[in-house]
């Protein structure tokens, strides 16, 4: 099944489409958004947990 174009055209078509739009990766501060985002993320489960 992996081996079938049908398969695996839709999928090449979707990840070219998101290399379009996400171009924040490629930021100098990508790594820095990231962290925080984490940090945000981490501090909403954390609420919760009490």
């Amino acid at each position: 099944m992996a081996d079938d174009p049908a398969v695996w055209a839709p999928v090449h078509k979707i990840m070219g489409m998101l290399d379009k739009k996400l171009t924040r990766i490629f930021a100098p501060d990508y790594v820095d958004r990231l962290e925080a985002a984490r940090r945000r993320l981490r501090g909403s489960t954390d609420s919760s947990d009490a």
